[in-house]
């Protein structure tokens, strides 16, 4: 029988309200196919329908033997197509749920004859309960050997599993997720890999992206907040935070554009259990398996036909422990909280269901097994999650430089803070170190960053971020990094180096800028800079910011403390020892040095810049840290030739001398040289980057002209009323079409291609300014640019992923309030210029 003639059947029956003859049917065709071999057995609305006649029956019974007899043919019924373990895991569930809501409205009265009354003890708290049961609850269900035979082969299957893990190349996998992502809406299937995309970068199932789901951002960049769990009860249900393994406002922004789809807004809040929800989920596992499986990203598991969007839950679990699971923390423990099992603010047993999720694990494109855990927690550390000493970014407070029984310079009194030797006067470096070490004790964050800023140097963004600091073998002088990825080199502090990476430590706990944490240097730079003077006039005899740092130039550069590099050779020859060995030097000192002098020109000769097109930002990077580390080198050559110079010593080797004099030279010009090609790269960099927006701005225009020409339009809303409608000639005549009304239209679908063109422009805007971005919004749109409320909200609708693009470029936490006390003068004039420059 063929499936329309089944519906065809089943909707007669149900015409006749024949329950009897529906169920005969519903037993007939299951087992027809049963005996045809036909993978599907029942559809679930012929499984509902044996349910309903279940209950039915359940309501003219009323003895306990009768009960037990009708329970018993029902399961040898489900047992002639289906095995145990689905019987127990999923169909007697459904019985069982539908007995109990019966009784809870009572359809099924309870009756002495037919219920039993128990007392048990609640496993958590050990309290006795009295219960009321209805013996169906009791005996539509296997015994409890049958259950743990289930139970022990599930758990074989997994062993197998966990002992047989399957590699996943993290590059490959979340490259294919991020392109999900940002699946246009012009292309085939977006709800289906939108919805794949969700689910895999939060870890949460399908059905609760599609459906019941709610997502929210937090001050984290790679945390959600998230309710609306699938398997949990009502009285069950919480909220709790779900990382994401690509940046949470670039999910949130899919999020938002997969629910303003018609066809999911229209499933969006239905239960997992409705007809469409069900079919959307079987074409989502049809897709994962055509962009997964098919492409073999995800291995098949043992004993799977298939890769489903529920294996993919499996993949995000090992990159989330990869990502930010603490060296400390067990990564069961771990998993069981972000994956919703068991939350770590519970006090329960851990979860038996997150094993199951232990089946991959990470390789490179070498295919290279990565094991390390929390890689990213360093840079955007969790909330709420033990503190891991493996993984601090700042150094020990420990110093090898300093007396074992020297008071701790952050406890003595202010006076009694050491400045870099200097000419200052004496009244004067009095002053300095006494404002100096009570803005290094201050408990105001502000007034911290002011004094690290007096002693460093350095920017607020690097001071509180980017930039790295670790002891050196001299008491006033750090190795630093600005950005943490390239060579270091040192720098001078005005006060002992410990007490600057011990003051840092401090600023970077204090609550006050643990939002700042997760903001760009840049971001920091703006939001620190204006309040630092103030600070500084209070505590220095400086006026502003550019005087104190001006006095940090001259105490650093024309101090008369010098480093005794001559106390120092031994130390340095040892660190350079692995050096010598690896290139196979021997000899004296001099002669190895000489030796490491004529690998790097050899090498410094051999290298070539080839010109490219396209150039990365990390390749950009990457030169200037090649350029600090020639610096590093040409000002360790140099000391090492003034040393020889004050010093007197004599060497004996006059053509070291020479030698290391050239080099110097060639260091010193291939260092200009590499500068300059940075700058040209840097150059060419942004002129691709603006000709790349000139090319999209002209295919916006395109797109606009493409939907005129064909009369598409631009996602008006559609009402429809299939209700029969009279005609009449004279009724027709009497009211003629509503011009007014085809006048608005008109100056709406203007107001919305001038509002396309703005956003266009803030888009620019916003690549150019990335400290004073702005956030496309109604507001924005109404109030500053004047374009009506029905455009404004049809536009954003509309056009939602050109304005995700925007505020992601914008690097827009909060749309609401991100554009809150901001002067739109300069936005609007730079807008008008640009919309100007569109139309001509």
């Amino acid at each position: 029988m063929t499936s329309t003639e089944q519906q065809q059947s089943l909707s007669n029956f149900c015409q006749r309200e024949n329950l009897t003859a529906l169920r005969e049917e519903v037993v007939s065709n299951y087992r027809d196919r049963i005996q045809s071999g036909k993978r599907t057995k029942m559809t679930s609305d012929e499984r509902q329908i044996l349910i309903d006649c279940f209950l039915k029956r359940l309501q003219t019974i009323d003895s306990k033997e009768a009960i037990q007899s009708l329970c018993e043919q029902e399961i040898t019924l489900l047992e002639e197509g289906y095995p145990k373990s689905t019987i127990a895991s999923d169909i007697l569930a459904k019985y069982r749920n539908a007995i109990t809501k019966a009784i809870e409205h009572n359809h099924i009265p309870l009756t002495p004859n037919n219920s039993y009354h128990y007392t048990y003890q609640k496993r958590d708290t050990g309290e006795t309960v009295k219960a009321h049961s209805h013996y169906a609850l009791t005996y539509l269900k296997y015994d409890s050997q049958t259950y743990q035979q289930l139970r022990n082969q599930t758990t074989e299957i997994n062993n197998q599993r966990q002992d047989n893990l399957q590699p996943i190349h993290l590059f490959t996998y979340v490259q294919q997720i991020q392109k999900l992502l940002h699946t246009p809406n012009t292309e085939p299937n977006q709800d289906l890999k939108l919805a794949i995309a969700i689910a895999s970068a939060t870890g949460r199932r399908h059905t609760e992206v599609l459906s019941k789901g709610t997502f929210t951002l937090t001050n984290h960049p790679y945390l959600l907040h998230f309710e609306g769990q699938q398997k949990k009860r009502s009285e069950d249900e919480t909220s709790f935070d779900i990382l994401t393994i690509l940046p949470a406002t670039e999910v949130m922004s899919a999020i938002e554009s997969f629910r303003t789809i018609p066809a999911i807004a229209h499933i969006h809040g239905l239960p997992s259990s409705n007809t469409q929800v069900k079919s959307f989920n079987v074409q989502v596992n049809r897709m994962v398996i055509k962009l997964f499986q098919e492409t073999k990203i995800v291995p098949v598991l043992q004993g799977k036909k298939n890769v489903s969007i529920h294996r993919l839950r499996g993949v995000y679990g090992a990159i989330a422990l990869h990502y930010f699971c603490p060296q400390s923390q067990h990564q069961h423990r771990f998993l069981q909280h972000y994956l919703g099992h068991t939350l770590s603010e519970v006090i329960a047993p851990n979860s038996s269901a997150t094993p199951h999720y232990f089946h991959y694990y990470l390789v490179d494109d070498n295919n290279n097994p990565l094991t390390d855990k929390g890689i990213l927690l360093s840079s955007f550390p969790l909330p709420n999650q033990p503190e891991d000493k493996e993984q601090l970014s700042f150094p020990p407070q420990t110093v090898t430089t300093q007396s074992k029984t020297s008071p701790s310079p952050l406890s003595t009194s202010p006076s009694s803070l050491s400045l870099i030797p200097s000419k200052l006067s004496e009244a004067l470096q009095s002053q300095l170190e006494k404002g100096l070490s009570s803005m290094l004790k201050s408990d105001s964050y502000t007034v911290i960053m002011a004094g690290l800023m007096a002693v460093t140097g350095r920017s607020p963004g690097e001071l509180l971020k980017s930039a790295t600091f670790e002891p050196h073998d001299d008491q006033f002088t750090l190795l630093f990094s600005p950005t943490g990825l390239g060579a270091k080199y040192p720098l001078k502090t005005l006060v002992p180096s410990h007490v600057v990476l011990e003051t840092r430590q401090r600023l970077q706990k204090h609550e006050d800028v643990q939002d700042l944490l997760y903001a760009t240097p840049n971001q920091i730079n703006s939001h620190c800079l204006p309040y630092l003077s103030g600070a500084i006039a209070s505590h220095l005899p400086f006026d502003d910011l550019d005087s104190t740092l001006e006095n940090y130039t001259q105490l650093t550069n024309n101090s008369n403390y010098t480093p005794d590099f001559n106390t120092k050779t031994d130390s340095t020859l040892e660190r350079l020892q692995p050096v010598f060995e690896k290139l196979d030097l021997s000899g004296s000192s001099e002669e190895m040095v000489d030796g490491l002098s004529q690998w790097v020109s050899q090498q410094l000769d051999s290298q070539t810049l080839s010109s490219q097109r396209y150039v990365d930002p990390l390749l950009a990077q990457t030169l200037s840290n090649q350029a600090h580390t020639l610096a590093w080198f040409t000002q360790r050559l140099e000391s090492l030739e003034s040393e020889q110079n004050n010093t007197g010593h004599n060497y004996n080797n006059p053509n070291l001398l020479k030698s290391l004099e050239t080099k110097v030279q060639k260091l010193q010009q291939d260092n200009t040289d590499l500068k300059q090609q940075l700058s040209q790269l840097q150059k060419k960099y942004h002129q691709l980057q603006q000709e790349n927006q000139e090319m999209k701005l002209k295919s916006d225009r395109f797109e606009v002209a493409r939907q005129a020409l064909l009369g598409e339009q631009l996602s008006l809303p559609i009402k429809t009323d299939n209700s029969p409608k009279k005609t009449d000639e004279n009724t027709n005549k009497n009211n003629p079409p509503k011009t007014p009304e085809k006048q608005t239209r008109k100056r709406n679908d203007s107001a919305i291609e001038r509002a396309k063109t703005i956003t266009s422009a803030i888009l620019q805007w916003n690549q150019d300014h990335p400290d004073d971005s702005w956030a496309v919004n109604r507001g924005l749109l109404e109030k500053t640019f004047g374009i009506n409320r029905p455009a404004a909200g049809r536009f954003l609708e509309a056009h939602s992923s050109l304005v995700a693009q925007v505020n992601q470029v914008g690097n827009v936490k909060n749309i609401r309030s991100h554009n809150r006390r901001k002067d739109p003068t300069p936005l609007k004039s730079f807008v008008d210029t640009f919309v100007s420059h569109s139309s001509s």
